[in-house]
């Protein structure tokens, strides 16, 4: 097979916008999210001094009764430095495709985590921000789809856009016969 298969995007329309003006602004916002929720995360602000603890944030992780209990913990450890890992590469525009993907898949999880616990019914605190007193509902469900939706469409905006003219992608190469035929 000779020649170069093109690469198909998820979107053409949104491919190579990641630094236009408006998802500039979108990934300011969503970078400001995601530091508002995470920071926080890394401390116990009930404690005098604050330390640095994970434990508030684990009775939260621990409260979606999802998990089993030696798990709690390692999660509850693990979200706070993706949340931040993840606004970072908003921000510095450093491994965005990563660092989008990344944070879509852990709101999907999240939103995951949300509706079950609005299905079954359990008046918990949604942990999303600390000290901020949201249950799990539909207010949570709407806020962290948008997010969802932000964070897809910043990953969607980060392929580039293919310079092979549309007639010669919709096939793949042909392969060349350079022995010559028998008529010759």
């Amino acid at each position: 097979m000779g020649g170069r298969w093109n690469r198909v995007n998820p979107s053409k329309k949104l491919a190579g916008l990641s630094n236009h003006p408006i998802f500039l602004i979108l990934r300011v916002l969503l970078a400001g999210v995601m530091l508002y929720a995470a920071v926080p995360k890394f401390f116990d602000w009930e404690a005098a001094p604050r330390v640095l603890s994970f434990e508030p944030f684990s009775h939260s992780v621990h409260n979606y009764r999802l998990l089993p209990l030696e798990m709690v913990n390692l999660v509850a450890m693990t979200i706070p430095p993706v949340e931040l890992l993840g606004a970072l590469t908003l921000l510095t525009g450093l491994w965005l495709r990563a660092g989008s993907l990344m944070l879509a898949l852990l709101q999907g999880v999240f939103l995951f985590g949300v509706a079950q616990a609005f299905y079954r019914g359990l008046d918990i605190s949604c942990g999303c921000f600390v000290g901020v007193d949201s249950k799990v509902g539909w207010i949570p469900l709407i806020r962290d789809s948008i997010f969802f939706a932000g964070f897809v469409l910043i990953f969607l905006t980060t392929f580039k856009v293919d310079r092979v003219q549309d007639s010669q992608s919709e096939s793949p190469p042909q392969e060349t016969n350079d022995q010559p035929s028998p008529a010759e």
